[in-house]
């Protein structure tokens, strides 16, 4: 809050200087007594409403930005809460289907998934304009705008994912229906009657998302440190909120592995620097 103060510090010294020369005046009789004790203390007065309302006025502003700030790291933290149980909930869901059927085609590995990410948690960039008084502000506001295209890119992919799995389904269930020993075919046989548009969409789909649950977890740590530091330097060290602790059977290093060929399109995109 002091760093804010600093503004109020002029209207101080010329009050000090013009009451210094006030005094001057009088003490030389330039100015009657009376009359130089009755401007003084009028003006002495005036500027001291006016130095009270401009502090209270900033003080007022302070906590503005300060609630601004702080809504944004806990608007982070509530993305990326929202982004560690998506990959939990992704990569068991394709564990599962990989335990069962090992070496399964990818579009075989997608499956509808019951999740809701809260499409509150976004920035309200008005309230932190503050921000762009600052070099450091300036990158933190880009660093918001760059995670919540992230998050709600996350969403996006998942809705498509769950789209093109659905259809999966009701494609193989009809299947069902027309071939007889249908589980005795290979599933790789079963795409050209499934239709190469709808494997490979749900493939694609698949991959997406895979490809970002493997790495965005970074953007938004990175997004929070940027602020984070960002409003040390602007408002003051009480800004700052500790990034959320995700437990142990949420990191990424305790999760089931991605399968072999779902890897290795991974690794791959990171490789070409996607």
């Amino acid at each position: 809050m002091f760093k804010r103060l600093n503004i109020l510090v002029w209207p101080i010294i010329i009050t000090v200087i013009l009451v210094t020369i006030l005094t001057c005046l009088i003490n030389a009789q330039i100015i009657e007594h009376d009359f130089g004790k009755t401007l003084s203390g009028t003006f002495v007065g005036a500027w001291l409403a006016f130095v009270s309302n401009m502090f209270m006025r900033y003080q007022n502003q302070y906590r503005d930005d300060l609630a601004a700030g702080r809504r944004a790291l806990f608007t982070i933290r509530s993305q990326i809460d929202d982004f560690t149980n998506y990959r939990y909930a992704f990569q068991h869901s394709i564990a599962q289907v990989d335990a069962v059927i090992p070496g399964a085609p990818e579009w075989c590995l997608a499956k509808p998934m019951g999740f809701n990410f809260n499409s509150s948690n976004v920035f309200d960039y008005k309230s932190l304009g503050f921000l762009l008084s600052k070099e450091s502000g300036r990158i933190a506001y880009q660093q918001l705008q760059f995670v919540e295209r992230t998050y709600l890119d996350l969403m996006a992919r998942h809705s498509d994912l769950n789209s093109s799995a659905i259809d999966t389904q009701k494609a193989m269930s009809e299947l069902h229906s027309k071939i007889a020993n249908l589980q005795n075919i290979p599933l790789k046989s079963l795409e050209p009657h499934l239709g190469f548009e709808l494997t490979y969409r749900t493939r694609d789909h698949l991959r997406t998302v895979a490809l970002r649950v493997d790495q965005d977890e970074q953007r938004y740590k990175n997004a929070f440190n940027v602020l984070n530091d960002a409003l040390k330097e602007t408002l003051s060290n009480d800004a700052k909120i500790p990034f959320l602790e995700i437990p142990d059977k949420f990191k990424k290093e305790n999760l089931p592995p991605l399968p072999e060929s779902l890897r290795s399109y991974v690794d791959q995109q990171i490789g070409q620097g996607n």
